[in-house]
Formats: C-alpha cells, structure tokens, sequence
C-alpha cells in the first residue's frame, strides 16, 4: 500500500515535502480533509502522476529541474516474487536503505518528518515487509530516488549491481504498474473520464480467476491437429491465432517484394515474435466492458447528472471490488469529493460504501471530502487535516478509532462541523426516504443488534463511543423538537448507549414531544436488562455484551475462545456453565451468568480471566455472536421493534 508521498514543487507544494498517509499503524482508508485551496486534490493527483502519466502540474515559478513525485510503498516481502529477479535484486537493496538510513545526512532537513514517521510508526516492519520509493521528476531524467539518488547508486554498486539507469527504471517502473492499479476518480468527471473509468480502469478490477480462465481458454493444448500419417499432436488457441497473423504477414511480404525485394517485415529489436495471451486477454476483457455500458433505471449512465455518474461509479467498483476473491494487482482507489453533487441525503450511505471498499482484500482508498459528517461514521482509518500556513500545508492526522475520544487536540471547528454535517444529512433522510436510524456506541452494538432487530428501512449508525451518541443526539434534538420539522419528518431515530458510573449528561430530555426521537440506556432492574432514559435514577454500570442471551453469549463466548484464546483459557472455561436463572449475559457482580464447577479456589482467578478476555475482544465475540444461530431475542430489542414498527 502507498504510505505517504514525497514531492517537490507540485501544485501549491513549493519545496520539498513528505506527507504521511497514516496516524498509527498503515490503514486502508485515508480521508483528507481541510479548506478550497489547501492542497488536498494536489496529493491525489501527484499519486495519478507517478502511476498513470497525468499531466505534471508544476509549481508556478519552481525549478522545473527539482520538481518530482515520488510514493512511497510498504508492502509484504512475498510479494517479491511479484517482480523479476532483477527488479528484486535493486528492490532489496533499496529497502534496506530507506530502512536504515540516518537523519543526519545535511540534504535531509526538509524530510526529517519522514525518518520521524519511520521511527514512531514503521520499524515493527522491518523484517516483515519491504519499502520502495521511485520518483517521477518533471525535467531530470537521473533522478530515480530525488534526494536519495546518489546514496542509493553507491548501496547497488557496493551490492555488485549495475548503476540504476533508465532501462532498469523504465523496467521496474513497468512491473510496478502491474502489480498496483491506481484508479482516480477526480471531482470533475466529465463523460469521457467516466467512460474511460468504467471500461479501462475497471478492467483491472476483474477478478483474477475470470482472468485466469480467459488465460487458461487460450493456451490449453485442447485442439487436436494431424501432423502425419497416423501423426497428431495438441495445439491451442494462441497457437492457432500466431500461426494464422505468422502466415498472412509472410504471405503480405512475399507480395510486397514483388515490387521491391528490400521490402520486408523484420521484428524489432527483442521484440516478442509471438502473441502472448496477456496482449489478447486485456483487448478481450477492454472490448466486452467498452459494449457493456451500465444502465440505472433503463437510462444510460452517461445520461445521469455528475453526482449520480459519481454514486454509479463507486457502486460498480465495489460490485467488482467486493466480488472479486483474488485479482492481478492491488487496488488503490483515490476519491476526489465523492459527496459533490449528491444530495446530503445521499452522503452517509455514499462513504458507508467507501469504508467497505477499504475493507475489501487488497484494496486501499484514498479520498478528499468537504463532507465532516463522515468523521464520526467511519469507524477505521486515518484522518489527514490540511491548513495552509503562509501559502505552506501543514498537516495534521489522527486515528478514526479513538478520534472524539480525543477532542482536545482537534481543529477548533472540526467537531462541530462533523456534527452539524452529519445532523443534516440523518434529518433528510428522515425526510425524504422515511429512513429510521438506530444510533449506537460502536461496532459490537451493530453487530448484536443487526442480527436481531427486523425494523424496515433502519440504518444502525455505530460512532465510537457514548459521550459521542450523546453529543450527537443534542444536536438532533433542536430541529426534531421543532413542530413544523417533526410533522415533515416520516422515519424515527433511536440513541442508545450502555450505562457509565460518570458518563456525560445529555443538554436536554431524553425524547421530543413528537415521539420521533429518544435517548435511552441499558439498564438492569431488578435482574432484568430494560431501556431506561438517561435522567433515571438507576445507574448500574452495563455493557451490550453483558445484556444478550445467557445461553446464546456463552457459545459466541465458547467458540471465540476456542479460536482465539490460550491452551489455559480453554481448560478453564470448561469447568464454567450457564446457570439456569440467568436472565442476562451479565459475569461479574451478583447477576452472574455462569456457575463454577471446579474448585472452589479456583472460581474468582478462573472468573478474572474470562472477563479480561472478554474486555480484550469485544468486536471478535460480537462477530461470532453474528454468525450464531440465535435461540432468543432479549426482550428490550423487543422494545427497539415497537418503538420503530407502531
């Protein structure tokens, strides 16, 4: 995957610069985000410039000899084999060097953040994956690693390898635009882009078994031809078509030297003689795309406005995306503002598609938005904030996972920008398409309650934490507590959280008048797990996990264990049961699920152990909880129906 991008004079990047793609670990998704004129179309652009040839847009009134674009790469060491030996031999020493290289070097200083983000982010990946960078310059031709050129000639030349000159670049270049396909989806789409894209570029989304197969149709010895008396042998397909072309050019020559005997047909310098059936495969997956023009409601796609032509354009990649078990190379979406000329209606269920995409196997997404209201929905990824400062960028990141959690050291108007973004868009929809939303703490909320819950049109909007779905619910309280905008209003919008000891206070009553919104927590009453408003007195700490099923927690807890958990874990656990008056899947406290069978020693390290691994795995037992043939729904999800179904 591309983690980050050094560049010189490009667009409004005046100078040299490096510009990390990730806050913590790499991640799939990276969303960037700041004013018009920040820079944030430049960085996808420079991307598209190393990869497909887009035209350099250099910085007005640079040095054409210094400006370049140069990405830089991480990527597992198995994917070597991916290259030739001899892309490899330089790809080795080359990650070496970008491994081990020191800031010292005085030619450094305008990149220092990135031996800073190599130090803080990286180096748990030495041993494991590869580094790569090669640079694309405007007007220097000698410049294959920008700055590090020369450091990097004298590593190959003390590893017994050649200078690095244009042919091993021209080579290595090529072969590395086999193995990444970067697709650029910019804000402008005009309809010769979209046609493009949707024919050339979403070839390379095909997957690779159907690519294979095409491979396997061509070349199979299947064809059964006669060679003598008694004499046959098998030939392909490709076989066939290269004799046929291999005949009608000797015959076309055989005709021309009959005017001129110094006509002929001689093959190019090490030119391939013959037909390969990767030069046929790709004009035969081109040719049936460029006949197949999608359609929406009987209406050529080419006929939609340009947010509907954009909306078309990421649904069909993440068709092919999504089905696609393996393919050739790996995918690197770039999106420029995929919200433009959408309806805001439209907006969450757009970046929803978005984060799966990056979810899918290989593939990585790399997008620009004006739309905040995608912070708090997207559960994974990295967050790049630009401003300008003095007509420079200045970059900032954060982690998409713990991002409201740690609000002091935001942009002052982010938050609020996010909210109000994403405010807009859940009331349009409520609007618009009668659209009912559930909105949740975090994923394992999702999962136990989407497996459950049988409500039409609901969207369970997880956004990472309770002081978030209360944050959000006051800012959803004003408009739907308006008489005029509850009567305009068809769906319904439910906040739930778990119960905290200190947990923030909502600014307002836990429901509007209209009965279209609520707030309400978890709660155990009297044994019982219940919905509660959050200005009621009880305030017994619980979490979603601890209020499902006894006997349906305990095998999703069972088989997370079983996969995930120690040899001393799995004994442990075998001598735990569900008692038979459990009423929730509550362990700790005096509501415990469980009954001890061992000794009695034994029952309270046993118990803490189960419980520190159910602190640590909370996503992972909600995923196995998904897959679980349910037996009983907990009667407050009950609770959940009506209110959304009456």
């Amino acid at each position: 995957m591309i983690i980050g991008l050094f560049q010189r004079h490009y667009k409004i990047y005046k100078g040299f610069s490096f510009i990390p793609f990730h806050s913590e670990d790499p991640e799939t998704l990276s969303v960037i985000i700041g004013n018009n004129g920040c820079g944030k179309s430049s960085i996808l652009e420079a991307v598209d410039t190393f990869f497909n040839n887009r035209i350099f847009n250099i910085n007005i009134g640079s040095k054409k000899g210094e400006a370049f674009v140069a990405p830089l790469l991480l990527f597992e060491k198995e994917k070597l084999k991916n290259f030739t030996p001899s892309n490899q031999k330089y790809i080795e020493v080359l990650s070496d060097f970008l491994w081990e290289e020191k800031a010292s070097n005085s030619n450094y200083k305008p990149i220092k953040n990135y031996f800073s983000f190599r130090k803080n982010n990286l180096l748990k990946y030495r041993d494991t994956h590869i580094l790569l960078v090669l640079s694309k310059e405007f007007d220097n031709g000698n410049q294959y690693f920008f700055t590090f050129t020369g450091s990097v000639q004298k590593k190959f030349k003390e590893a017994g390898l050649q200078p690095f000159k244009p042919k091993e670049y021209n080579a290595l270049i090529s072969r590395l635009r086999k193995v990444y396909t970067y697709l650029y989806i910019p804000i402008e789409t005009s309809i010769e882009d979209f046609l493009r894209i949707e024919t050339e570029g979403m070839q390379n989304l095909i997957d690779k078994k159907i690519s294979s197969e095409i491979d396997k149709t061509l070349t199979d010895k299947r064809i059964t031809r006669a060679t003598g008396p008694n004499r046959t042998k098998k030939i392909s397909l490709l076989d066939i078509i290269n004799e046929n072309l291999k005949r009608y050019i000797n015959d076309t020559e055989r005709t021309i030297k009959t005017i001129y005997k110094g006509y002929d047909f001689k093959m190019q310098y090490k030119a391939k003689q013959n037909l390969t059936a990767s030069d046929i495969k790709e004009q035969i997956i081109y040719s049936y795309l460029s006949k197949r023009t999608l359609k929406k409601d009987d209406k050529p796609i080419r006929n939609l406005s340009a947010g509907e032509r954009k909306k078309a354009l990421i649904d069909i990649a993440y068709s092919f995306i999504s089905g696609a078990k393996d393919r050739d190379s790996e995918i690197i979406l770039a999106i420029d503002e995929p919200e433009s000329s959408l309806h805001i209606s439209n907006c969450y269920d757009q970046f929803i598609r978005i984060e799966e995409i990056s979810e899918a196997k290989n593939c990585q997404v790399l997008l620009t938005t004006h739309w905040y209201g995608s912070l708090p929905i997207l559960n994974k990824g990295t967050l790049i904030q630009i401003e300008l400062d003095t007509d420079t960028p200045k970059h900032r990141r954060f982690n998409f996972q713990n991002y409201f959690e740690d609000r002091g050291s935001h942009p002052n108007d982010i938050q609020l920008k996010s909210f109000y973004d994403l405010t807009s868009s859940i009331i349009s929809s409520l609007k618009h398409y009668s659209t009912n939303w559930l909105i949740v703490e975090g994923t394992d909320d999702f999962n136990y309650l989407s497996k459950n819950l049988r409500i039409k049109n609901l969207k369970i909007l997880p956004v990472g934490g309770c002081g978030v779905v209360k944050l959000l619910y006051d800012f959803l309280y004003v408009p739907m507590s308006h008489k005029s905008e509850a009567l305009d209003v068809k769906g319904k919008i439910l906040c739930l959280t778990d119960t905290d000891l200190m947990g923030p206070e909502l600014q307002h009553s836990s429901e509007t008048r209209s009965n279209k919104l609520k707030f309400r927590r978890l709660q155990i009453i009297d044994g019982k797990v219940t919905l509660v408003k959050n200005e009621h007195q009880a305030r017994m700490p619980l979490e979603i996990e601890e209020a499902i099923d006894p006997n349906d927690f305990f095998k999703c807890l069972s088989q997370t264990i079983n996969l995930h958990g120690d040899e001393e874990l799995k004994k442990d656990l075998i001598n735990f049961s569900v008692s038979k008056n459990a009423s929730c899947s509550q362990i700790k406290g005096d509501y415990s699920m469980l009954t001890f069978n061992g000794a009695a020693s034994d029952m309270i390290s046993n118990k803490e152990k189960i419980m520190n691994f159910i602190e640590k795995n909370k996503e992972k037992i909600s995923k196995e909880y998904k897959e679980l043939i349910v037996t009983s729904k907990p009667k407050w999800m009950n609770e959940i129906e009506d209110y959304f179904n009456l």
